[in-house]
């Protein structure tokens, strides 16, 4: 959606008293004139870290994994859960950003405040988002829909249980009480235009990228609002490297699929992945450094929701002005100049083809690649809503 579309969806919702007009003055201005390190106004986008507990340990998540090594340097390092005294600080700090995603590194339903930090945000007219392994989301039920929350996306990752357990290493038995979990939440709702927004995600890679259809039909029969696919985010280890997992516009494999499905009409919206392109075949300046502050449980900021996860040392949100601080500047710099740390060069974000345009077919609703902070969330802006080669080394953080 471009910006200007985008500002008119927003300023309907102030209108209408969704949000509040400073909001969407405060996303004009970042992103009609945000071009430089310092980045004045505030963030239009707040990604909270709930929790850093999980109840899955799946193999592609660069926090959880049990496969990926404890030193990997963009790997988070373990923070308490989010307090509401803390969010207040932040949201206090930051009024007038339009989004706050309810995330971080591990099962957000896990923080037993969670539906407390929902109604702090949703009290200030902030768009509220967050995701879920659905796992344990029957149990949830009902605070979920009573608690002012815009949208949910339950990561279901595979169109079968075997897939399931292929792309995240969780017993095969989870994947049919996770679209339980699903339909009766959708059932409780009921009509679609009632909040929450339900969506449920798939990560694609080399391996499942054909099923794309049996996926769909899934979101299409359990009655959600959205299917959205997330492309692989990749690991420099033997097993999660770009070449081994991730899908590349170059890919004439790849391009087939995409084109026999993504022209089709569906009962549901459908928000396609982003794929990737190569570095030095050109790149787009990420937005996230420039609009988006993240926030652990023990105050570290962050700038990336896709991979650079390692908040410990970037700075306190108490600390001095932490939007422009010296991490951040860095980053940006970073981006604007093209000397783009490891995980960058291999984010659609940096990278990314939208695959309608390689199939000139229509304009896509799609998603970037979002994870780590993780896959399935809104840390892209779709059309539908304003409601997501092998290393032998790895960059430092300097």
């Amino acid at each position: 959606m471009s910006i200007r579309n985008r500002l008119w969806t927003y300023s309907l919702k102030a209108v209408r008293g969704g949000v509040r007009l400073q909001q969407v003055a405060n996303l004009a201005w970042n992103r009609f004139f945000t071009k430089g390190e310092v980045v004045s106004g505030q963030p239009t986008h707040l990604s909270i870290f709930v929790t850093s507990r999980c109840n899955f340990r799946c193999d592609m998540c660069p926090t959880q994994s049990r496969k990926i090594p404890k030193d990997y340097v963009h790997r988070h390092h373990e923070a308490p859960d989010m307090s509401l005294d803390l969010l207040r600080f932040v949201l206090g700090r930051y009024p007038n950003a339009i989004r706050v995603e309810l995330i971080g590194v591990g099962e957000p339903l896990l923080n037993p405040h969670l539906f407390d930090l929902v109604e702090v945000c949703a009290k200030r007219r902030m768009i509220v988002d967050t995701v879920s392994n659905g796992l344990e989301l029957d149990t949830y039920i009902a605070d979920i829909l009573r608690s002012g929350l815009d949208r949910l996306c339950v990561s279901v990752n595979g169109h079968t249980a075997q897939e399931f357990h292929r792309m995240t290493g969780m017993p095969a038995a989870s994947h049919s009480k996770i679209l339980r979990n699903v339909e009766a939440l959708v059932s409780a709702r009921g009509h679609k235009k009632l909040q929450p927004r339900i969506e449920v995600s798939f990560i694609v890679d080399r391996v499942n990228h054909g099923h794309m259809l049996e996926m769909i039909r899934i979101g299409e029969e359990l009655g959600v609002d959205g299917v959205a696919f997330y492309n692989y985010l990749p690991s420099p280890y033997p097993g999660f490297t770009p070449e081994e997992r991730c899908l590349h516009a170059d890919d004439a494999a790849v391009r087939e699929g995409f084109a026999r499905v993504i022209s089709r009409k569906f009962r549901c919206d459908v928000i396609w992945p982003l794929l990737l392109g190569r570095p030095e075949q050109g790149r787009r300046v990420c937005r996230w450094p420039f609009s988006l502050l993240q926030v652990d449980g023990d105050g570290n900021v962050g700038g990336c929701p896709m991979m650079l996860l390692d908040l410990h040392e970037n700075g306190k949100v108490n600390a001095g002005d932490p939007w422009n601080n010296e991490y951040f500047r860095d980053l940006r710099r970073r981006h604007l100049r093209g000397d783009l740390l490891w995980p960058c060069k291999s984010c659609a974000e940096c990278v990314g083809v939208e695959p309608g345009r390689l199939v000139r077919t229509r304009p896509l609703i799609r998603a970037g690649t979002t994870g780590g902070a993780a896959y399935g969330i809104g840390h892209r802006e779709s059309n539908i809503q304003e409601t997501a080669s092998s290393s032998s080394a790895v960059d430092g953080k300097g």
